[in-house]
């Protein structure tokens, strides 16, 4: 509990010395605000590029399973790019499916948290679709957790 605890303000300190004391984060944070800092501005190209390609292509049946034309429009947001790739019941699906596949083991507290952990960072970070390195840390962590249950 106490390593929790030390962790969670370590990890505090780091953010808030990467995003308001070092040179460039700091710069971004005072011109553009915390959460273009953060993004490292995937928010602009999500209000700048994605927005109005949807507002003006989209129909109700994008909507529901997504649609686009040119891979450039994608905000670099993993979540975000889901939804604009295969649309809401697409995305439901495909994640329904894809932790169905990785996630076979029970699911604890800490396996929970390191699961929102790394939706959060899928949500910030980008490139979800173009690099692997998800599903195969995912693969690592399910054998991690599969092969410490079989020890028992």
């Amino acid at each position: 509990m106490l390593l929790s605890a030390l962790l969670a303000l370590i990890t505090a300190f780091s953010a808030y010395f990467l995003i308001f004391e070092s040179e460039t984060f700091s710069k971004i944070t005072s011109k553009n605000g915390i959460l273009t800092a953060i993004l490292s501005y995937r928010n602009e190209i999500f209000t700048n590029n994605m927005l109005p390609f949807i507002s003006n292509e989209w129909n109700f049946v994008n909507y529901l399973f997504g649609g686009f034309s040119d891979f450039e429009l994608r905000s670099q947001m993993g979540l975000i790019d889901l939804y604009f790739v295969f649309g809401g019941i697409g995305c439901i699906l495909y994640l329904w499916y894809y932790f169905k596949l990785y996630i076979t083991f029970k699911l604890t507290i800490v396996t929970r948290l390191f699961l929102i952990i790394l939706i959060f960072m899928i949500f910030i970070s980008g490139n979800f679709f173009l690099y692997s390195i998800t599903s195969l840390f995912l693969i690592a962590y399910k054998e991690n957790v599969l092969s410490a249950i079989v020890k028992k």
